[in-house]
């Protein structure tokens, strides 16, 4: 067994004395060994000579820092376009106060600890979370600080429940807030302690600033010839061929130009590839144009058949080389995020299924970011982190289909309005009406204010439907009428095929109040219809249902009907069980629940009103809506 040696490298060695050595060894190589006479003045050593300055030059301008070639400009390095996360990113946030302190994901109780102790600071002296065996829910014991009185009791409930909501995790739940400490406890066999009580040494990862780079040495593709450097007595300098009186030595000139001319674009084209890493190595869908280097020489015109050179443009863009790479680059991105995007979408042509797959890897690291985070109770919009990236896969999958529900409001035909909501329609009603007026109404408020703003003056946001008309007709102002009673007003909505007449608002004795509703409510429509991603499934969790049993179940209901254009064999329902199989957390089960578009409109009525309910703490209301849910998912046991 031969000993590692390690060589010490020459002082004068380079990369350039190693091409020039190895040309060298080539030469003699082919030539059978017999060939001795490689003085300068050889014309094969000197062309030798000059492609390996060539190479040599290549060689250096790929030795600068990889920012070089990831950014055209430097100065906006971003690398989450490139699918990649910066350790600032990765490691801290910005905090309300607008410093970047570390990021932790809240998993265990001591981290829900360390939670509530920075958000309560010194209004409490101690917070203690513990596992409830028998209730499956995190019971939490405060201590006051001695300076706040009982009267903010109330107010730091409120705070803890919101807090723990906004960062509670799937199958997860709230059960009792105390103010004593757990020592107090008198039957402490109720919990679990799962809490680490050895801790092994571990450095949080930090961020620190990276050095400044040295960007004097910028990347650049610009070629120019290799056949300028050599001698004059060749003749293919930049001055032309000296003599064209002779043809046969400007025949010969000629031939050395073209064949030289194959070096040149071997290398202007690889400096080319160069210059296109900023864009294949990016997380949008451009893919760069293959085309061939534009070599300019002297005389290139006598050595170049322009017909096939524009023959082999058009062959060179219809190459799929770059397509292929960038195919490569996404799957470099899928191992990091440990996904595997390339089978998400179906059957679809390279450049199809490499644009979707950027489109879902470029918010991977939000998603990851908290994979396991179940709905905000107290926002009846939110959905869980898993049901996210799946709706995100779905919505990238079938581009085509109508929306089923967004930020709650779900999308029902026109019929199914017109049966269920006959309170809202007018129909054969004699009354006055006049016009909206047509204007310019920027919206500053928050989409959170927005929706807030509608939720309490109109009942279609209220009631969380809204015909198909409305979709489609909805973003004209024109379709919109100030309906006045006495001395009130109230919202129209009359839809321009004569199907609808709706009334969509609660009176109001200001008609600048509905004028601002209409154009909210049109700002929605308008935002509905450009969103890509809709949300088609309901992730309901049986420790929000308020039932004894199953508590580490969730339910999983969807559309049965999603139908792959592109894949005739393609199942909705083991498409999920493929999606969960490696995502869904192994201490829970799960159900699915394939519902017809009758069905799910249904479901949807009461899952928005249990939502709802959930949102404003209305915990009657919340029960009533869980017990029929409930019964809803037990007739429908599996899909």
């Amino acid at each position: 067994m031969k000993k590692p040696i390690i060589k010490k490298r020459n002082i004068q060695d380079n990369y350039y004395s190693h091409l020039q050595s190895r040309s060298l060894d080539r030469i003699i190589e082919l030539s059978g060994n017999l060939w001795t006479d490689h003085n300068v003045h050889d014309p094969g050593i000197t062309i030798a000579d000059y492609l390996n300055y060539g190479l040599y030059d290549i060689y250096f301008r790929q030795l600068f820092s990889l920012e070089n070639y990831l950014f055209k400009n430097l100065e906006d390095k971003d690398y989450s376009q490139k699918g990649l996360q910066s350790r600032e990113q990765l490691y801290t946030f910005e905090n309300p106060s607008g410093i970047r302190v570390d990021a932790k994901v809240v998993v265990t109780e001591q981290d829900y600890e360390e939670l509530f102790v920075d958000f309560f600071g010194a209004r409490v002296s101690g917070v203690e979370v513990y596992y409830n065996k028998i209730d499956r829910s995190y019971d939490i014991f405060l201590q006051r600080n001695s300076g706040y009185d009982r009267s903010g009791i109330y107010t730091l409930e409120k705070e803890v429940k919101a807090l723990y909501h906004k960062n509670r995790n799937l199958g997860e739940n709230l059960g009792n807030v105390f103010h004593f400490a757990f020592s107090q406890v008198p039957n402490k066999n109720l919990y679990q302690s799962r809490k680490y009580r050895h801790h092994n040494s571990y450095d949080f990862p930090t961020f620190s600033a990276q050095e400044d780079m040295d960007e004097s040495k910028l990347f650049t593709p610009d070629y120019q010839t290799i056949q300028y450097d050599f001698p004059e007595l060749y003749g293919i300098s930049k001055r032309g061929i000296p003599s064209h009186e002779d043809p046969d030595y400007k025949a010969r000139v000629l031939q050395l130009k073209g064949y030289l001319l194959n070096f040149d674009y071997l290398m202007a084209n690889h400096l080319q590839k160069m210059d296109s890493v900023h864009q294949l190595f990016d997380i949008g869908a451009v893919v760069p144009t293959s085309r061939i280097a534009n070599v300019q020489i002297v005389n290139g015109e006598e050595i170049i058949d322009e017909k096939k050179q524009e023959a082999a443009a058009i062959a060179f863009q219809k190459e799929r080389f770059n397509s292929v790479q960038k195919f490569a680059y996404l799957n470099m991105l899928d191992a990091i995020y440990d996904e595997n995007t390339q089978h998400l979408f179906g059957s679809l042509d390279t450049d199809s299924l490499n644009s979707k797959r950027a489109r879902l890897i470029s918010r991977l690291p939000q998603l990851n970011e908290h994979r396991f985070r179940a709905c905000n109770i107290y926002d009846p919009n939110s959905i869980c982190s898993l049901q996210d990236l799946l709706e995100e896969i779905i919505s990238l999958r079938f581009t085509n289909r109508r929306p089923f529900h967004f930020r709650g409001v779900r999308v029902i035909s026109n019929e199914l309005f017109k049966e269920r909501y006959k309170s809202l329609l007018l129909v054969d009603e004699q009354y006055y009406y006049q016009s909206i007026p047509v204007i310019v109404y920027p919206i500053a408020e928050s989409d959170e204010d927005v929706f807030g703003k509608m939720k309490d003056m109109l009942s279609l946001i209220w009631h969380a439907v809204l015909p198909e008309d409305i979709l489609i007709y909805g973003t004209d102002v024109e379709n919109y009428k100030l309906k006045v009673e006495g001395d009130d007003y109230s919202l129209l909505f009359r839809s321009p095929t004569g199907r609808l007449e709706i009334e969509m608002s609660l009176l109001c004795s200001d008609s600048d109040i509905i004028i601002e509703q209409a154009y909210l409510f049109i700002h929605f429509i308008r935002q509905m219809n450009r969103m890509e991603h809709q949300q088609r499934f309901y992730f309901i969790e049986y420790i929000l249902l308020g039932q004894d049993d199953d508590k580490d179940l969730i339910s999983i209901v969807y559309p049965k009907d999603l139908i792959d254009p592109h894949n005739t064999a393609f199942q909705i329902d083991r498409f999920l069980d493929e999606f969960l199989y490696d995502r869904f957390p192994v201490h829970l089960r799960y159900r699915l629940h394939g519902l017809a578009q009758d069905d799910l409109e249904n479901f949807h009525i009461t899952y928005a009103a249990w939502r709802r309910a959930m949102a404003v703490n209305d915990g009657q209301a919340a029960t009533v809506h869980a017990a029929v849910l409930t019964s809803f998912l037990n007739i429908r046991k599996a899909s």
